[in-house]
């Protein structure tokens, strides 16, 4: 007899929804939608406008049809392209396909910057770590809120390099390059600003 309990996952269905604010501020979500029904996939790539903050949750069913409960809403967004960012200093424009939207933007000079302003509760900055990388200043609205080392022994693309949540409204991230040590790359991808 097969053993019931043994809770063996056979699929997953995969919902959504949308994110974004009225005119008073006030969070809205849309009616979730089904983006995945019975799939065996583990992950998935889902195609989106940039500025714009998304939902998923997932349920799972096992070999003997049981389906579990839903998870809690996670969410994602896309963000803004580094062309977009305002820059002050040198700045060196790049193109990789593993960049989001396939560019980012690096200096090496000391206090160069990229600052952006929008309507937001969570700031995400993306960029890359590696071995000649310095390191980060961020500042929120002029004020400065962390210092980011950015070394990493193996270069990566594409990392969180900081977030934080910030009370819904209009601000303004500004990040600048902090050589360190002799090292002195700073490279950004994409700032994200969720809802």
């Amino acid at each position: 007899m097969t053993n019931p309990t043994a809770n063996v996952v056979v699929s997953f269905d995969v919902q959504y929804r949308t994110v974004s604010r009225d005119a008073a501020g006030v969070r809205v979500v849309g009616a979730p939608t089904t983006w995945r029904a019975a799939t065996t996939a583990r992950s998935a790539s889902f195609t989106a406008p940039a500025h714009s903050t998304w939902e998923f949750q997932t349920r799972a069913k096992d070999q003997f049809g049981r389906v579990s409960a839903w998870t809690p809403w996670k969410s994602t967004t896309f963000p803004w392209d580094d062309r977009e960012l305002t820059t002050s200093g040198t700045w060196s424009d790049l193109t990789a396909a593993t960049s989001w939207a396939g560019t980012s933007r690096s200096t090496t000079a000391s206090g160069a910057s990229l600052a952006l302003t929008a309507n937001t509760a969570q700031i995400s900055v993306v960029g890359s770590r590696g071995p000649t990388s310095g390191s980060m200043r961020v500042y929120v609205d002029g004020t400065l809120v962390s210092t980011v080392g950015l070394y990493a022994a193996t270069a990566t693309v594409r990392d969180v390099l900081w977030t934080a949540a910030v009370p819904y409204g209009s601000h303004t991230v500004r990040v600048t390059n902090l050589p360190v040590s002799g090292r002195t790359l700073m490279a950004i991808d994409a700032i994200g600003f969720g809802l």
